[in-house]
């Protein structure tokens, strides 16, 4: 019987200098018991500091209302629902971060214009499903090898 080979399209870590000012951690292992144990509450505050996004932009990115922030600010964690959604949009934010070599400015304008390869679609308006912000990450993927169709 041949091993299973597991695929995945993107890496666990898109720019490690970033994931580190979040203090998520690089392995997936490490990464998922994260998530499951609810990042903490600072980890938002660490990402618009980071990301140039205010809190309440990435709060509505993530999906996050009044009350769910007043609730994570009391907890000091975020659920794993809530959890999960952040790690789509800093998977997001991270990727675009590379893909202008760091230059928060750069990778913030372009998430915030219509791109042709999203149909004309805001990439930072495309965080709400996981199919949407791999859509954003695979044109972002696209972009760095240069195919851009």
């Amino acid at each position: 019987m041949s091993k299973l080979r597991t695929y995945q399209s993107e890496p666990a870590i898109a720019s490690g200098d970033y994931w580190e000012q979040l203090g998520i951690p690089r392995h997936e292992a490490d990464l998922i018991a994260e998530v499951r144990a609810g990042f903490a509450f600072i980890t938002l505050k660490r990402l618009a500091a980071i990301s140039g996004f205010s809190e309440s932009d990435l709060a509505e990115m993530v999906g996050l209302s009044r009350y769910a922030l007043g609730q994570g600010r009391r907890r000091g964690r975020w659920s794993v629902q809530q959890s999960d959604r952040l790690l789509r949009v800093v998977r997001v934010l991270a990727a675009a971060s590379e893909l202008f070599g760091g230059d928060q400015v750069a990778a913030k304008r372009w998430l915030t214009l219509s791109q042709l390869g999203l149909g004309g679609e805001l990439p930072i308006a495309m965080l709400a499903t996981e199919i949407e912000a791999n859509a954003v990450l695979h044109l972002i993927g696209r972009i760095e090898h240069g195919v851009v169709s």
